[in-house]
C-alpha cells in the first residue's frame, strides 16, 4: 500500500488482490489506525454446490484452554479439540503490556495536572503522553490482527474438515463469554473470556460453513457441561429453569429442594479440571467432549450407539 504525502496531488491507494479473485466488489472501507491503513473489501461469493452426501451433524463447545471441542455423529472420526492456550497466552501478554502503558500514561497525566496548576510548561510531557497512546493503539491493532488471522486459519481447517467428512449441520454453544450454568468464574478467567472475541470466531465459522451449504445453529449452553451424557438433558433443563426462577424470586423454601433434585438429575460431576465422572456408566470422560455432545443433543437427536459414544467422550484428539 502506498500513499503520496503531497496534498496538491491526488492520493492513490493500491490494493493487490489474489490472482484467482474473480468476484464483484460491492463496497470498500478504509480505516486508519496510527500509521497503518486498512482496506476492507466486501464481495459476494456463491455457495458451493457440493454433490457430496451429507448426513452427519456436530456439536461445538467453545472455551479457553480448549478453544474448540467438536463432537461428531460420524463414527469414523474421534472428538476433536483445538487448543486455545496460544490465544490465551497472547491475550494475557496483551493485557499485561496494555496495563504497563496505561500506568505510564496515568503517571504522566498526574505530572501534567500538577504543572498546569503551577502554570508551568507541559509540552514535553504532552508529547510523551501522545507517543504512549499511539503505542497502545499499535499494540491493540497488532493483537487484533493476530487473533483475526489465527481464527481465520482455525475456522478454515474446521470448515473444510466438516465438509470432507459429510456434515450437514453444526450446533455451536454461544455462551462462551458468560458464566456457564450459573457458576461464577474467577475474575482472571472472566477477563480472558471477555477479551477473547468468541463472537468473531462464531461469525467466521458461520460464513465459511454456509459456503459449503452447511447449516449452523447457535445453542444456549445452560446446564450442558454439568449433565451426564446419558442423563435426561431436557428434564435437567426444565428443573434448572424452575431453580433459576425460584432463585430470582428469592423463594428459599423450594430453592433447596430444586437444587437437590437438579444435582440428582445431573448424574455426574466434574472431578477435576477437564475430567467428568459419569455416575450412570461409572466412567470418566473429557469434560469438554461431554459439553459439546450435550450442546448437540440439546437441539438435535443424534443417532449414535453407546459403545461409540463412550469412545468419543473418552479419547478426544487434540
Amino acid at each position: 500500500i502506498t500513499l503520496t504525502n503531497d496534498e496538491k496531488e491526488k492520493q492513490y491507494l493500491k490494493v493487490k488482490l489474489p490472482k484467482d479473485f474473480n468476484y464483484e466488489i460491492k463496497s470498500a472501507r478504509i480505516k486508519f489506525i496510527t500509521s497503518d491503513v486498512y482496506v476492507d473489501l466486501v464481495y459476494e461469493k456463491p455457495i458451493t454446490n457440493d454433490k457430496k452426501e451429507k448426513t452427519h451433524i456436530a456439536g461445538i463447545d467453545l472455551g479457553l484452554d480448549n478453544l474448540i471441542t467438536l463432537f461428531s455423529t460420524n463414527k469414523e472420526i474421534q472428538t476433536i479439540i483445538v487448543s486455545g492456550k496460544e490465544i490465551k497466552s497472547i491475550n494475557q501478554w496483551y493485557n499485561k503490556e496494555k496495563a504497563k502503558l496505561q500506568s505510564k500514561i496515568d503517571n504522566i497525566q498526574n505530572q501534567i495536572n500538577k504543572l498546569q496548576k503551577e502554570n508551568l510548561d507541559t509540552e514535553r510531557l504532552m508529547r510523551e503522553k501522545k507517543l504512549l497512546i499511539r503505542k497502545q493503539k499499535e499494540l491493540s491493532a497488532y493483537r487484533n490482527r493476530w487473533i483475526t488471522d489465527t481464527f481465520h486459519k482455525i475456522t478454515r481447517k474446521i470448515t473444510d474438515f466438516l465438509n470432507e467428512t459429510g456434515h450437514k449441520e453444526v450446533y455451536v454453544g454461544k455462551g462462551a463469554t458468560e458464566s456457564k450454568n450459573g457458576i461464577n468464574l474467577s475474575t482472571k478467567t472472566n477477563q480472558n473470556f471477555v477479551n477473547i472475541p468468541f463472537r468473531k470466531l462464531i461469525n467466521q465459522l458461520k460464513y465459511k460453513l454456509e459456503e459449503y451449504g452447511i447449516k449452523i445453529t447457535e445453542v444456549a449452553e445452560e446446564f450442558t457441561s454439568k449433565t451426564s451424557p446419558f442423563a435426561d438433558l431436557h428434564k435437567v433443563i426444565e428443573t434448572g429453569k424452575e431453580y433459576l426462577k425460584a432463585k430470582i424470586e428469592g423463594n428459599e423454601g423450594i430453592l433447596k429442594q430444586l437444587k437437590e433434585k437438579l444435582n440428582q438429575l445431573y448424574n455426574g460431576i466434574r472431578i477435576k479440571r477437564g475430567l467428568y465422572k459419569d455416575n450412570i456408566t461409572n466412567k470418566v470422560f473429557n469434560a469438554d467432549a461431554v459439553g459439546s455432545y450435550n450442546i448437540l443433543r440439546k437441539e438435535a437427536k443424534p443417532l449414535i450407539d453407546e459403545k461409540t459414544l463412550i469412545d468419543k467422550l473418552s479419547r478426544p484428539i487434540r
